[in-house]
């Protein structure tokens, strides 16, 4: 088991508390574990009187129940297993092994059959000097926090010792830049655009004038040129081209200026921007009809939509005027006519006699003669009406005609 009181503990423990009421205890009763001594597996607890305490306490037995000290009467000799008794104070079959646990993560709980239960912290360690080596309590795990060292220290891991880091730059100031300690002579590396012993004067990039039109702003390593109007570039030395966006209409010419243009313009237009025709004849002289003006050497001039004629192109021509249509009634429209033909003609100008014969109407071999909307037919011996349709009662055999009453020969 895990701790175990000693016989001679308990039993002084107990009489020192027996005793110590035995002034008015009288004879009350007590219980004590007896432990017969041939057979002292056989403990059993018994109630006497408590003037007999202190003799049965020389024979060996235990004040109190006996299921008050199981682990000693039950001791099997192995302090990493648990000595119990059961509810009839009879010493347990079995002995379970003790739980050592002691609740720290950071230690590796063991048993040892003579001592009991053992604790040893676990190890941790690293191969860094500068690293402190322990053991997290609440994972288990292992950590290496850095070395804490003093302000202007640092630890070195050659030796795990705090060393002072302290160097002439320390106190050199840099304003704009790095500072260098070579062989305890500070000094500084500037970054661009800067000078001076510390670093703390701006170079004035503006001081070659750099701007050819413009003016100069300082940056730092750089400078900007705010141009005048119609100058761009880095330096402001170009001249924008004014005439890029082809301001000039109507075939004028553009002249580049500074910030500004010319339009040299072609006869007939005037303006910024040759946007202005000239003034013409044709401003107040009306072409109706869809007919356009034209200035001829200051004259205006209609050029009419065919169809039309008149000075103004106020005249529709008459396409009927010249009787086109031969055997029709003419119709007139612009620029065009159209014939309406008499029954029997047909033809653009109604010029073509519509032949009335050429369906074949006459039967039975008469003969077609065309007319004007119409045709006759010369119908062959035998039959009659207005296609030869109607036969006159005789008849044909061997194309000879023969009479109502004759006889085909057979």
């Amino acid at each position: 088991m895990r701790s175990r009181t000693t016989l001679t503990g308990l039993l002084t423990c107990a009489l020192f508390l027996l005793l110590a009421g035995a002034a008015t205890a009288g004879n009350n009763k007590v219980k004590v574990c007896h432990i017969p001594p041939g057979n002292p597996s056989n403990f059993h607890t018994i109630t006497i009187s408590e003037n007999a305490l202190s003799a049965h306490l020389g024979h060996g037995d235990i004040a109190g129940e006996c299921a008050a000290h199981c682990g000693q009467l039950c001791d099997d000799g192995n302090a990493c297993t648990i000595d119990a008794c059961d509810a009839n104070e009879n010493c347990k079959n079995t002995h379970p092994p003790v739980n050592c646990d002691d609740g720290n993560k950071c230690t590796t709980d063991t048993c040892n059959p003579a001592t009991g239960c053992a604790s040893a912290p676990k190890t941790c360690a690293d191969t860094n000097l500068c690293t402190v080596d322990s053991c997290d309590p609440l994972t288990g795990a292992c950590v290496f926090p850095p070395v804490a060292c003093g302000p202007d220290e640092s630890c070195n891991p050659g030796n795990g010792n705090c060393e002072s880091t302290s160097t002439p730059c320390d106190t050199f100031v840099c304003a704009h830049g790095t500072c260098n300690d070579t062989s305890g002579n500070p000094f500084c590396v500037c970054q661009p655009g800067f000078t001076g012993a510390h670093c703390d004067v701006d170079i004035d990039e503006c001081a070659s004038d750099p701007c050819v039109f413009g003016d100069c702003i300082d940056g730092i390593n750089s400078y900007t040129c705010v141009c005048p109007p119609g100058y761009t570039g880095t330096n402001c030395d170009t001249n924008i081209n004014d005439c890029a966006s082809d301001p000039c209409l109507n075939g004028g010419t553009c002249n580049d200026q500074v910030n500004d243009y010319t339009c040299t313009c072609p006869p007939g237009y005037s303006g910024t921007n040759c946007q202005t025709p000239d003034a013409s004849p044709c401003d107040t002289f009306l072409c109706q009809n869809g007919g356009a003006c034209n200035d001829v050497s200051g004259t205006p001039a209609c050029a009419c939509q065919p169809g039309f004629t008149g000075a103004h192109c106020e005249i529709q021509i008459d396409e009927c005027e010249s009787n086109p249509c031969l055997f029709g009634d003419c119709i007139d429209w612009i620029n065009s006519y159209t014939c309406a033909c008499f029954p029997g003609y047909t033809g653009t100008n109604c010029q073509t006699d519509i032949d009335d014969c050429a369906s074949d109407p006459c039967l039975n071999g008469g003969a077609c003669e065309d007319t004007v909307n119409g045709y006759t037919c010369s119908c062959p011996p035998g039959f009659t009406g207005t296609n030869c349709e109607t036969s006159d009662g005789g008849c044909i055999v061997d194309n000879i005609l023969c009479f109502a009453g004759a006889k085909k020969k057979k």
